[in-house]
Order: structure tokens, then sequence, then C-alpha cells
């Protein structure tokens, strides 16, 4: 027997399944309608029953209720529907105002939203529904969704903000912090500062859950600088004055507004700049001139001896800065934020290649020190036209690698190293130590031979770019000199 029922399901099957079953109504409790609550029943008015009269008892003997497509007493709608943004809520509530209409399920077909409207709308499962948003160059924006009552919401919805590129900038969540989804300026950075253009603010349940009803409002400013306590990391404000460099009219700080300033992110307003080791005494700061290439080596990785920059002697240069350095190449400023140099932030070309980093450092008396580079890969090093190191071979760089004996006069002393690279990496750590090996952290550092550097307004060049912040202030490198 069991042998042919499963024959008969398998049949069933491949003809075609077993018909769904009809949706059948709760059966109706014995003895309703006869004017007598009895359990399981809610209540029973006898005749008066009836699925049609507000506030009556249901032909069923349960109680009106909202969705029983009976407007009752307390409900401002029936639809029998439980879901929201088709002019009736989900709790009976007429649904006022703005309602989302599809198809807006992406940016480009996305509904236009103002400032000033609150719209109601509801997402089946998969469902999206974006709005276009009308931005102003450096505005910002708030937005969250709300349920029907006070403090009431949603199912769990997700706030995405997509650039008028299509990019995905900002989402928010459902928060515990108050707020239903809140996307604000000060926690979300891509709501801030905002490109004018068509912004796309787009509606979605979590994991594209389904959510019955959503309120949707939209708050924008058209000056995120005018926003008070806006937070902001130290990349933001590298002048350190309390403002960030997008709300600042003098982002370095050298007293000159960025509208006239042809270096706005490196200071050059005229004043002197008291420059100085790092709190480990390394040298961050330096007048570079490269690359050099096709100039022999004497070892594996050592610099050429060929004599680049001053006659027939190197170590006795004046660098300066938007000078020739020899072969169509200038001096430029190299300001790094890190003890290590990298030369590849600044100049690049083929290997074996060579440059040339120069800088004054300053110390109240005379006294011995040493000298320490870690250099990638060989190097020669000159203090006050004296060569002092001579490292042949190749390796990356590694703190105070190599050391000499040296003595740092009263007052200012050149330096002037010479960098080969060839291949993969390429930089220097470079820092004095005393006699005992601790780091010098007292000594003053300048880019000119003349005492304290003053970095003037200047553009020799003419390509807008100001010398102080140039590569190449004369010209692109190989330039005719």
């Amino acid at each position: 027997m069991r042998g042919y029922l499963l024959i008969g399901l398998l049949m069933a099957t491949l003809l075609g399944g077993c018909p769904e079953p009809e949706p059948t109504e709760p059966p109706t409790p014995a003895g309703c309608g006869d004017g007598v609550v009895v359990e399981p029943e809610d209540c029973d008015d006898g005749e008066g029953n009836s699925d049609t009269a507000t506030d009556a008892c249901r032909v069923d003997c349960t109680l009106p209720t909202c969705g029983d497509e009976v407007v009752d007493s307390g409900e401002d709608c029936d639809d029998g529907g439980t879901w929201g943004a088709d002019g009736c809520s989900p709790t009976c509530r007429t649904e006022d105002g703005r309602l989302e209409a599809e198809p807006n399920d992406d940016a480009a077909t996305a509904e236009p939203l103002a400032e000033s409207e609150v719209v109601t709308g509801a997402l089946p499962d998969g469902d999206v529904d974006c709005f276009a948003i009308d931005q102003v160059d450096g505005g910002w924006l708030s937005a969250d969704v709300a349920g029907e009552g006070e403090g009431d919401c949603p199912a769990d919805v997700v706030l995405s903000l997509l650039s008028p590129g299509g990019a995905l900038v900002a989402q928010a969540t459902p928060s515990t912090d108050g707020g239903c989804s809140p996307m604000d300026p000060v926690h979300h950075p891509g709501a801030r500062f905002m490109e004018g253009g068509a912004w796309a603010l787009c509606v979605s349940g979590h994991l594209a859950g389904p959510v019955p009803q959503y309120a949707l409002s939209v708050e924008l400013g058209d000056d995120t600088c005018a926003l008070p306590d806006l937070p902001f990391t130290t990349d933001d404000d590298p002048d350190a004055d309390g403002v960030p460099d997008v709300c600042d009219e003098d982002d370095d700080g050298d007293g000159v507004s960025d509208g006239d300033d042809d270096c706005p992110a490196a200071p050059n307003g005229g004043d002197e700049l008291d420059l100085a080791v790092d709190g480990e005494g390394f040298v961050r700061d330096w007048l570079m001139a490269g690359p050099y290439t096709d100039h022999p080596t004497t070892g594996d990785c050592r610099p050429s001896e060929d004599q680049i920059l001053e006659g027939d002697d190197d170590g006795a240069a004046i660098p300066e800065l938007g000078e020739w350095a020899g072969e169509g190449i200038a001096w430029f400023v190299f300001r790094s934020n890190r003890r290590r140099i990298r030369f590849l932030d600044a100049i690049a070309g083929p290997t074996d290649r060579e440059v040339y980093a120069a800088v004054w450092v300053y110390s109240e008396s005379e006294r011995d020190a040493v000298v320490a580079i870690g250099p990638d890969d060989g190097a020669f090093v000159w203090i006050n036209g004296e060569q002092v190191i001579d490292v042949a071979s190749c390796q990356g760089t590694n703190v105070d690698q190599f050391q000499a004996d040296v003595t740092l006069l009263a007052g200012w002393n050149a330096v002037l190293t010479k960098v080969r690279d060839h291949g993969g990496g390429w930089g220097m750590f470079f820092r004095f130590l005393d006699v005992d090996g601790a780091p010098i952290t007292d000594l003053g550092v300048s880019l000119s031979a003349d005492g304290l550097w003053a970095p003037e307004q200047g553009d020799v060049d003419g390509d807008g770019a100001g010398d102080v912040c140039d590569q190449a202030p004369l010209g692109e490198p190989d330039s005719a000199q």
C-alpha cells in the first residue's frame, strides 16, 4: 500500500503537483449569533452581528478591528490592507501629504523631494525608494525616518546617500541614540561639504526586508562651515587654527588668503619660519634636486663620483630654492610629515637614479656629535663641505645604520647628502646624535644658507604653482638651463 501511495504522489508531482488548499476563514464558534457570549467568542450581538456595520460585533463573534474594511470608532479609514503609502496607514490613520510613487527604485528614477516635505512610503521585500535632492555647493543634509506615533520607528530601515556621480557616500541604520535611522553631517562625513548638484537619498529595508510604512523627512543646509561644533581631524586642519581647511580662507596660516596665495597648502607668506628637527631629532625639511640618471657607479650601489652641482666639488655647493642644480634640474622644497624621507613621493625616473638633499642645522654652541643616516641605497654625506660618509652597499632604510663623528659649529651648519637608488624603495632617515648615542633634539633647521628661511610668494616659471610648493620651480626637469 505504501508503494502505491508513493507512486501516486510521484505521478501527481509530474502532472503538476497537488493543488494548493484554498485559504479558509477561522471557523465560526458554535452558538455564535445566539446573543450569548461563550468562549472563544469575543462578542455576540445575535442578529446585530454584522461585517459591514460600524462598531458591530462581527458575524464570527470577533470584535471590530483595523483591517476589517469597516471604519469603526477611533479609525480614520480602513482599506483592509496592511501596507501604507496608499492613503490609509496599516493602523487605519489617514496618510496626509505626499505619498511616494513608483517607479523610484534608483537614482535615475528618483522622485524630487523638497526640504519642507515629508513623504510616506512602503517597502515590499527587496524594494528601494529613491528621492532626488538638489544641494548647493558646500551644503549639508540631515534625514530620518519615522513611524506613525511619536517616538515610533518603522521596521528596520536603511538610508543611503548617493552623490551626483552615483557614489555611495553615507549610510544610516537604526540608532539607539535617538532617531530611527538618523543621518546627519556630524556623524556622516558624506553628508557635509556636499558638492552642488542632484543627490539621491534612498530608503530600503534592512537586508532588503519589508517595511509596511515609513515617513521620510529631510533638512538641508547651504553652509557646512556655519555648523557649530563640527568635528574634524588634524588632517582637516593642518595649520591647527581651529578651522578646517574647507572653511578656512588661509589654509596654511601664513597670513596670505588662499585666493592670493600661490601655495595655499604651504606657508610662504614672507615671515621667517622657525623650523626644527622633530622630537626624535630627525630632519624632515629639505631642499632637493633630482633625479639624475646615467651616472656610473664605482661600487654596487655607491653614488657616482660625478660632480654635478658645483664644478669639481659638490660639497662646496650652496643650494638655493629655485636655482639650477645642474643638468636642467632646479632645487625644490620637500617637507615630510614622517621621519623617513621618501624620495619617491617627490621624484621618479629610471634606476639607477640619484638625488641631492640639502639643509642647514643650527646649534647654539660648538659640540661633538655623530651624524647618522639610514639610506636606500648608497649615500654620500657632507657636513660643512667635508665628506664624512661614503656608503657603497645596497639596502633598505634603517635608522642610524651608518654613522660618523663630526663637529657641529656654533650657528648654522651646511648638510648635503647624495643618495643613489638601484631599484625598489628609495629614501633615508637622517639625524644627529650626541656622543652617548642619544638624539639631538634642539637643532634649528633652515632651507637657506642665509639663516632662518623666509619662504616668499613667487612663481618664477609662471605655472600657477608657487616656488615653495613647485617640484620644478624653473620648469620641468631636463629643460634647457
